[in-house]
Formats: structure tokens, C-alpha cells, sequence
């Protein structure tokens, strides 16, 4: 297979990955890898990773020289795709400039507070709950 053939062959594998995750993670995350084992008792696992762009700078930041990038990994439980428990794992990116005791990091509202859910996961199964624990 030729160099143009493999990269259009992971371009839809991209997109297709993407497909099922919240859009709103796309704009500073990219894929970096999607593990689906064959063990139907298994995990689907997607992993994203934030783009390494500094966000908008608030006041005590600018003019600063950053010193230091750290990541952390943040798991969130997902839909079930075909049976299977998903995961979105998130390495997310926090910037330590100089002079400033405080890290900078990007506000990405994704987990449903309190909980290892993704937002929307988490309202699905609330409307799903009240749905159906209604007496009649």
C-alpha cells in the first residue's frame, strides 16, 4: 500500500473514531490511540491527547516565559458501543509560567460534576432515570 493509500486509511479511521465522541473535544484534543479488544468483557479505550497550544492568556500570564509543561490523565466513562464499556481517556495539559504560583490550564467542561461520566452520558441517564422510576 502506497504512502497516500495509508494516510487516507487513517483519516477515516480517524473520523470514524471522532464520530462517536462529544465534538467539543475535537477542537484541542487529537487521537492518539483506540485499543478494541476482541474480549467482549473488555473495555473499548480511546485515547486523546490536548493539543499542546497555550490558551488565551489572562492578565498575571502574559509577558511570562512558560517553564514547564505537565500532563495528567483523566478517565471518563462513555456510552456503550456495541455492549461494550467505553473509556475516553483524557491527557490533559496544565502550562507553569514564571513568576505565577498558579498553573495555567484550559477550561474543558466534559465530566458531569461528581461523577467519572461524560456530560452527556450523565444527562441521558438522569432523563432515562426519571423516565422510568415514575409511579403511575
Amino acid at each position: 500500500m502506497n504512502e497516500k493509500n495509508e494516510k487516507e486509511k487513517e483519516n477515516i479511521y480517524e473520523e470514524f473514531v471522532w464520530s462517536f465522541l462529544p465534538q467539543s473535544l475535537k477542537k484541542n484534543f487529537y487521537l492518539e490511540k483506540f485499543e478494541n479488544p476482541e474480549d467482549r468483557e473488555a473495555k473499548m479505550r480511546i485515547f486523546l491527547t490536548e493539543e499542546n497550544k497555550v490558551p488565551d492568556l489572562p492578565t498575571e500570564y502574559q509577558g511570562k516565559k512558560i517553564i514547564n509543561t505537565i500532563k495528567k490523565k483523566t478517565t471518563i466513562d462513555y456510552f456503550l458501543i456495541t455492549g461494550k464499556k467505553v473509556e475516553i481517556i483524557l491527557t490533559r495539559r496544565k502550562w507553569k509560567f514564571e513568576g505565577v504560583e498558579k498553573m495555567l490550564a484550559r477550561e474543558i467542561d466534559v465530566r458531569a460534576k461528581g461523577t467519572h461520566l461524560e456530560k452527556e452520558y450523565a444527562l441521558f441517564l438522569k432523563e432515562l432515570h426519571r423516565k422510568f422510576s415514575c409511579s403511575d
